[in-house]
């Protein structure tokens, strides 16, 4: 089998060279009025080198379709770039830090721990494909915050809608709809109803996006992504503020249909270390939602029902920052991390405890 395949990649890479040589034969093209013989061999090659870029940008996909490989750590599919969790020794640490944060400030806390795609997206990988087993992980993170804490089950929201565009192929973000799913399973943990996803109309950007994991394995006809807007349909105003250090932007709407600094963060200002969204109604309060820019993915999704949500990544703040955070204002707080993060030293206990327990 594996004399097959290196013949089939021998073949496929030699192809387009064969193609260039081939067309010029075989082409009936014929000289036009006024060319000269240099101008109509350079038009000849222009037409074969083009056939040929055509045909470079199949192989790739054509190749990892039938045998899935990897390049510096990443599984290389025919639809996703997949790279396995690479387990740090803070996991527990970061879980116990969120069971303090609810005990220390009586909040009534929720942790949501997001898979990985590769987690998700299993059914791209070979058969034999060994990886880090990201549900035990979660459910180890859950024991260790325990008490007052309640965890939501994103694997299981995610994983029973795999087939869904819930991840980015090419950026080790979850898409806006994979968001909408995690605030799904926050909700149902809060014992509340989520709003169902036809509540909200979806707007396709234009332009195609291309990410970390592409330019890492640097390999040419990898499949681009899109970014997609959920819009809540209902009469609802806006009010956000992004605070990064002294400087402060103001924007009167979640999203925009024009430029973003960073394509696959689609909230207006991007991902920014502190976001606070006010709105003219909300039936569930206020909502701190502590996270890493994954977690921003829902955040259009919980504005709806809160009417006050104040995000905050505390690895980008300063003490002084997370001490400007009025917690009596809070009724409930949220931590959302992705299964990587949550394995990392991110600084969290000392950012919250220190933060917050100086008050």
């Amino acid at each position: 089998m594996e004399k097959y395949l290196s013949a089939l990649l021998v073949l496929m890479f030699l192809l387009p060279a064969v193609i260039v040589g081939f067309y010029g034969m075989v082409s009936d093209e014929k000289i036009e009025a006024g060319e000269t013989p240099y101008q109509y061999v350079e038009r000849i090659t222009k037409k074969a080198v083009s056939l040929s870029d055509d045909i470079k940008e199949i192989a790739p996909k054509l190749l990892y379709t039938m045998y899935p490989s990897q390049r510096d750590g990443i599984f290389i599919t025919k639809n996703y770039l997949l790279e396995d969790v690479k387990p740090g020794d803070f996991a527990i640490e970061n879980s116990r830090t969120v069971k303090k944060f609810c005990e220390e400030t009586e909040i009534p806390t929720y942790f949501a721990i997001v898979p990985t795609s590769i987690a998700i997206k299993q059914e791209e990988l070979p058969q034999r494909a060994v990886i880090f087993n990201q549900k035990k992980l979660i459910e180890e993170c859950y024991k260790a915050s325990g008490g007052l804490v309640k965890g939501a089950d994103v694997y299981s929201e995610l994983f029973a809608v795999r087939d869904q565009y819930l991840y980015y192929r090419t950026e080790p973000l979850n898409t806006s709809l994979g968001g909408y799913y995690i605030y799904h399973s926050v909700m149902k943990c809060m014992r509340e109803n989520p709003l169902p996803i036809s509540d909200f109309s979806v707007f396709h950007r234009q332009g195609k996006l291309l990410g970390s994991f592409a330019e890492r394995v640097n390999l040419r006809g990898i499949q681009s992504d899109i970014a997609s807007i959920y819009e809540y349909q209902g009469d609802k105003k806006y009010s956000m503020l992004h605070m990064n250090g002294s400087e402060v932007k103001k924007y009167y709407d979640l999203t925009s249909r024009g430029y973003y600094e960073d394509g696959f963060v689609t909230i207006n200002g991007g991902p920014g270390p502190r976001i606070e969204i006010s709105s003219n109604e909300g039936s569930l309060g206020n909502l701190l939602l502590i996270g890493d820019k994954n977690a921003i993915s829902a955040l259009p999704f919980f504005a709806v029902d809160f009417k006050n949500v104040t995000y905050i990544d505390p690895a980008r703040l300063s003490l002084e920052e997370i001490l400007s955070i009025e917690l009596q204002n809070y009724d409930k707080a949220v931590f959302c991390y992705n299964s990587q993060k949550i394995t990392e030293d991110m600084g969290l206990q000392k950012a919250i405890l220190a933060g917050f327990g100086a008050k």
